[in-house]
């Protein structure tokens, strides 16, 4: 009771500081800004200080949204907040958004012939994958909705239930589709480039709105071709390369500690983000063998089958789902290796149902216990690993064991993976197995990707650990009221309006 009472004066002291530095937002007349209430007290303070460099370039009102329709349930608790005073949508309020956007969505005959017309062009998951509607594609957004609401690894677009989503989600694009028709909006500010969320940035950049996605450690524009926050990734070589001679020999330096602690166990960066993550490097006392057989191994990084499979774009298969099941099939015609699944060490109850249902058509393939780790792991002799785009792929090679990716991701422009373009490529490799090397020339492309990949993203909270009890919890606020004079300020909201201007994907911060 206490720590909730000190939590609401420090919201309070945030939210007059706010009052104060943002009173101006009332002057601006010409269109306005749509700004994402997204519930994440680090996010919020990073999305003020754009929002006010974006208006005093373009003179636009703050309008608040959010992307998707709410059940009646969620309307009540809505109307309700509004009566509470630890409602987040107040600190929203705070900078300068008066006015909330929800969908109201209307299901009358007109739309219902309009949508049995569309969904009558659903005749297999690749369908729903390279699904448009006026030519803006929307599929990916989805289909990892639907796999992550309905908690499932795969899709049957035959069943009723997935048709009734697939009606709601067409009627939100129309009710988004008339309200960019219908309102002079200039730009978008959204949490997230996945999912049903990003509905209404997928038709704003169709309509030629900026659309902006930041966050508490990053800010990106995308782009009518690059609509993903996580599409960038043939930037990075031409990044690392435009550094200075002394720059990037730092940066290999930085990047080396850093996976040098990930290998012992330690928070690198990418762990210090990934709250739920358990160590893969930590060592662990097993009691019980890991593994069937002493044949040589391949290693199948799993994923989270839930968790926007397609969050870079393409992928071999529609799912991670039919991917496994591939490789299953696989591991019938292959016998010499033994073919064993490291699950992702986050939601690994959920990915363990999944997988074990996979596994009752599969014998040849073994389920790797929660508590392994690579460090057992690599102690066999490992032929190849696996994986569409997990950070197995700028870890193993490291350890002179080659890895196949099976989709766009961050390592695909580097050659320290395999990155098959076709199912028929991807096939070849995994038939050669034997062949495949880790040439040493390129590790040091790995270092080069991880401080392109994890280092230079803007962040106003960079000194801090990058944990969710302390960027999602009050103590972001009094940490930004203690540490945050005017000038530091003023130069925060500077970035921001250097990098609208600049019109450049992504801003960067490089710190040597």
């Amino acid at each position: 009771m206490v720590s909730k009472i000190k939590n609401t004066i420090i919201e309070f002291k945030y939210m007059f500081f706010n009052k104060k530095y943002f009173k101006n937002h009332d002057n601006y007349k010409k269109g306005i800004i749509l700004v994402e209430l997204f519930n994440y007290k680090a996010s919020i303070i990073s999305v003020s200080f754009f929002v006010k460099a974006f208006c005093s370039l373009y003179k636009t009102d703050i309008v608040g949204f959010e992307p998707l329709n709410f059940s009646i349930k969620k309307k009540i608790k809505f109307f309700l907040n509004k009566f509470n005073f630890n409602n987040f949508y107040k600190l929203y309020s705070s900078f300068g958004v008066n006015k909330v956007i929800i969908p109201k969505i209307t299901k009358d005959q007109i739309s219902l012939y309009r949508n049995k017309k569309i969904i009558k062009k659903i005749k297999s998951k690749k369908s729903i994958l390279n699904f448009k509607i006026k030519n803006i594609k929307i599929g990916d957004l989805v289909y990892d909705t639907y796999l992550r609401n309905k908690n499932l690894s795969s899709i049957d677009y035959q069943t009723e239930d997935f048709q009734k989503y697939f009606f709601d989600v067409i009627n939100l694009f129309y009710y988004w589709d008339d309200f960019f028709d219908k309102n002079n909006v200039k730009a978008l500010v959204v949490s997230h480039t996945v999912y049903t969320l990003a509905l209404p940035a997928r038709i704003a950049l169709h309509k030629k709105i900026k659309v902006y996605n930041v966050g508490a450690a990053s800010c990106y524009k995308l782009s009518k071709d690059k609509p993903l926050r996580w599409s960038n990734f043939g930037s990075y070589v031409k990044f690392f390369n435009s550094l200075k001679k002394t720059e990037q020999k730092k940066a290999i330096q930085i990047a080396k500690k850093n996976l040098s602690s990930r290998f012992k166990g330690k928070d690198d960066i990418l762990y210090q983000r990934g709250n739920k993550m358990s160590h893969v490097f930590k060592k662990e006392k097993i009691k019980k063998k890991i593994f069937k057989t002493d044949k040589k191994k391949i290693i199948i990084a799993a994923h989270n089958f839930n968790d926007a499979p397609h969050v870079h774009g393409k992928m071999l298969f529609a799912d991670f789902s039919d991917w496994i099941k591939y490789l299953g099939k696989k591991s019938e015609k292959i016998k010499e290796y033994e073919w064993c699944i490291k699950l992702h060490p986050s939601d690994f109850k959920d990915n363990e149902i999944f997988i074990e249902n996979i596994l009752k058509n599969f014998k040849r393939l073994t389920f790797l216990p929660k508590n392994s780790t690579h460090i057992e792991i690599l102690k066999e002799k490992v032929v190849a690993a696996l994986t569409v785009y997990g950070s197995i792929g700028h870890e193993y090679p490291l350890f002179n064991i080659p890895v196949i990716n099976a989709g766009y991701g961050p390592h695909y422009h580097y050659k320290f993976n395999f990155n098959p373009t076709t199912l028929k490529q991807y096939d070849s490799l995994l038939n050669n197995l034997d062949k495949l090397k880790v040439k040493k020339t390129t590790l040091i492309d790995i270092y080069k990707f991880y401080f392109s990949h994890y280092f230079v993203d803007y962040e106003i909270f960079k000194k801090l650990p990058k944990k969710d009890n302390i960027l999602n919890s009050s103590y972001i606020f009094k940490y930004f009221l203690e540490n945050y004079n005017l000038m530091k300020i003023k130069k925060i909201e500077m970035d921001y309006k250097n990098f609208i201007i600049s019109n450049k994907r992504r801003m960067m911060e490089v710190l040597l």
